[in-house]
């Protein structure tokens, strides 16, 4: 009896501390009875949403203008945006590309290739904690995130793995990771196929969302005075399609905790002086605004300085 309370707890604690990490890239593991709340026909605002939901996950209409996609490279989803998933989805549209060679997404992992989390995230290598200098790119925990560069980095090595699984490819993550370069052929043929993939789908099919786990574009809001953005955790490539088709807006499953600006001090990787009140707020402002990670060689293939003024108003 005692043994079985102890793996009840011991899997409880697992899943609560796993829960914490996915939660803060709008990820989150949940039971297929737990309860999602659909406020589409209710508000799309998000702070009304947090209230109304009571501490649940939430589905509200989010303009995909103010969304952030590819983690750190926070890039708009838009067609305008030079976003490599949308760009390489309007090359296969227009049959300028039929596979991962020579497409956007292949010049983008060539353009980014981070070496350390301290490029990942976009810091000045000169005052970045050591521990960020020291870390894989794995290792790019955000300021409001609690974890380590290394645990992040060993958390993350695991979801690449899983996730290839999960989608039918025998690759880990010495294969490379769709954020950035350099990847191996195999996977980035991995990714062009599920982006064709879930583009073919949606085109014929259109966009059907449902609450089961991975049934929902999931995000991170944003907040900086009273309007809003949503990084974008699961869903990169279904997000990406819908901005490729000339969708507006996207469903948007919307998962604790609320980043606020304003909040900065009070950020655990803040408190911890893992980050700067400074840094914090320039990684937080990047990504709000749409801005990609500069790279010392070289700079991402779009323009780095594009701000989206298109606003998502959550007072």
């Amino acid at each position: 009896m005692i043994e079985f309370v102890s793996k009840r707890l011991s899997r409880h604690w697992f899943s609560k501390e796993l829960n914490k990490a996915l939660g803060h890239v709008g990820l989150k593991l949940v039971r297929r009875d737990a309860r999602i709340i659909d406020l589409r026909k209710v508000t799309n605002n998000l702070s009304e949403g947090f209230y109304r939901a009571g501490g649940s996950p939430f589905v509200v209409e989010v303009p995909l203008a103010g969304c952030r996609s590819l983690h750190t490279a926070a890039f708009p989803c838009t067609r305008e945006s030079n976003n490599p998933f949308v760009s390489t989805l309007l090359s296969y549209q227009n049959e300028a590309c039929s596979g991962y060679a020579r497409s956007p997404l292949q010049e983008f992992h060539i353009g980014w290739q981070p070496s350390n989390a301290v490029e990942a995230l976009g810091l000045d290598p000169e005052s970045a904690s050591p521990d960020l200098a020291s870390s894989p790119p794995f290792g790019w925990v955000l300021p409001w995130m609690s974890e380590t560069p290394q645990e992040f980095a060993a958390f993350w090595i695991n979801i690449v793995a899983a996730d290839y699984k999960a989608h039918g490819f025998r690759l880990d993550a010495s294969h490379g990771w769709k954020v950035w370069g350099p990847v191996s052929d195999e996977a980035g043929n991995a990714e062009f196929s599920r982006l064709i993939r879930v583009y073919d789908s949606i085109r014929h099919r259109g966009y059907m969302r449902s609450s089961k786990r991975d049934g929902d574009i999931t995000g991170t809001v944003l907040t900086k005075d009273s309007e809003s953005r949503v990084l974008i955790g699961a869903g990169q490539h279904r997000v990406a399609v819908l901005a490729a088709l000339g969708c507006d807006t996207a469903p948007v499953r919307i998962y604790s905790p609320h980043i606020r600006r304003s909040e900065v001090e009070y950020w655990p990787n803040v408190r911890s002086k893992l980050f700067s009140v400074e840094q914090a707020l320039e990684i937080f402002d990047r990504i709000y605004d749409g801005r990609q990670p500069p790279i010392s060689s070289t700079e991402i293939n779009i323009s780095s300085s594009r701000k989206v003024e298109t606003a998502f108003v959550s007072p």
